[in-house]
């Protein structure tokens, strides 16, 4: 528990709260409606998860990224991918106009702003 009210109003803010303007990943570009999702996300970064991901191009994944390396099944998965690297961002919600890259990040704020 907390012996303070305002500590536990921090916490609130903190750890529960959705964030207007989401929360970002640095590394991939992902976002997130709270604070806690990105940290969880962070993990796999973290942990190297990510990297066996990167290396892990052989067998079915054949769509290669020339920028990091990254490989995929599909070709639309390296499509979306490479907006990373280029920066492009697709998705504009039509309320607040924040643009998106990822179809799954524009669908999320959709949802949150409902």
């Amino acid at each position: 528990g907390y012996k303070r009210f305002t500590s536990l109003k921090e916490h609130i803010k903190y750890r529960h709260e959705k964030n207007e303007d989401n929360f970002s990943c640095s590394l991939c570009s992902y976002t997130f409606a709270y604070r806690t999702q990105l940290e969880r996300h962070m993990t796999s970064h973290k942990s190297g998860r990510d990297q066996r991901h990167v290396t892990q191009s052989s067998g079915n994944r054949k769509f290669k990224c020339t920028e990091c390396g990254k490989a995929f099944k599909y070709k639309h998965h390296l499509k979306e991918h490479l907006r990373i690297h280029s920066g492009e961002k697709p998705y504009e919600c039509p309320n607040c106009k924040k643009r998106f890259s990822h179809s799954g990040s524009y669908s999320s704020h959709i949802s949150s702003k409902k």
